[in-house]
């Protein structure tokens, strides 16, 4: 029987571990990678601490996303070799050694790209083309409100929208988070534990002229966000990290003609990640290739140190991604 590492979680309360396991048995249309690396999420921190089952038939194992090379196929149509370096999002199991994945959701690493930099990309990257350009259908010229701009899923989106022509108002929690992603030049930055976000925005005049927000906060703004949305202006909800439950006024949503999206890509069927794959990479990939676009990486831990990791990540004063790095 061959043998892995990864991170199991036996307890919530108890230290991520690295154990040994069984490798994953290959489906038909999956490869097996060696993963070089991983980044963690929120949903990894949720799912370690009981609150995030994964989906059905899902690897237990934490890990949404990886980097990696191609060492074994089973009957799986792919354009990639043995021995090409990929890197893709999976529903789980990417904190190990080894990991199966669907061959549709991988994607080719530049020559250029270390294996660090490219587990930071796929899951942040994919979520910001897929939900703000695909679903929400976000425009050059176009008006975008960025809550958690400093994530991420936020300085992918502040990166794909400087180079689409998007005007960004981007929100984060204090200066010195938002003076790193000045390079990524949004319009407005505001620091919303110091003034008022709102009074800001409508002092700076972009009040009922925004076309799209990307919300990670929920219950809490709803009706903020909605005042402050140009008719035919579209919300994306990303989390509700304050409240899930709200009470809208509908008779506002059709004055406006305003349109409410979910996105979540973890729940999304293996033939739906690969389309929203290839679907970013078509856009995107030669902005990769190129480094006109790349991850922003706050720190890199082994694999063993996850719980340090994630305790990183939950302090939330960090900017970019938290990588993983799986030993050889």
């Amino acid at each position: 029987m061959s043998l892995m590492q990864a991170i199991w979680v036996d307890n919530p309360h108890d230290p991520l571990i690295l154990r040994e396991t069984t490798l994953p048995t290959l489906k038909a249309g999956e490869v097996l990678i060696k993963v070089a690396a991983t980044a963690v999420n929120r949903a990894d921190i949720l799912q370690s601490k009981g609150h995030y089952a994964p989906p059905t038939g899902t690897s237990p194992i934490l890990g949404l996303e990886f980097a990696g090379t191609l060492v074994d196929t089973a009957q799986a149509t792919t354009n990639f070799q043995i021995g090409d370096r990929v890197m893709g999002i999976v529903s789980g199991g990417a904190y190990a050694n080894y990991l199966a994945v669907p061959a549709g959701q991988l994607l080719p690493i530049p020559p250029d790209l270390s294996f660090e930099k490219a587990a930071a990309i796929p899951e942040a990257f994919i979520t910001a083309n897929e939900s703000l350009f695909e679903m929400a259908r976000l425009k050059t010229h176009e008006c975008l409100l960025l809550h958690a701009a400093t994530s991420g899923v936020g300085t992918a989106v502040l990166q794909l929208a400087k180079q689409h022509g998007v005007a960004t108002i981007a929100l984060a929690r204090d200066d010195a988070k938002l003076q790193h992603i000045a390079d990524f030049k949004p319009i407005l930055s505001i620091n919303y534990e110091k003034m008022d976000w709102i009074h800001a925005i409508t002092q700076h005049g972009f009040a009922n002229k925004i076309d799209v927000i990307a919300d990670f906060i929920g219950e809490a703004y709803i009706k903020q966000h909605l005042d402050l949305l140009a008719p035919d202006g579209r919300i994306v909800h990303l989390a509700t990290m304050r409240g899930y439950q709200a009470d809208i006024d509908l008779r506002q949503l059709m004055r406006k003609q305003l349109h409410l999206i979910g996105f979540q890509l973890r729940l999304k069927t293996p033939e739906q990640k690969a389309q929203a794959s290839q679907r970013f990479w078509r856009r995107w990939g030669a902005y990769i290739a190129d480094n006109r676009i790349q991850p922003v990486i706050a720190a890199t831990f082994p694999l063993a140190q996850a719980s340090e990791a994630h305790a990183l990540l939950t302090q939330n004063q960090h900017v970019g991604k938290i990588v993983l790095s799986v030993a050889p």
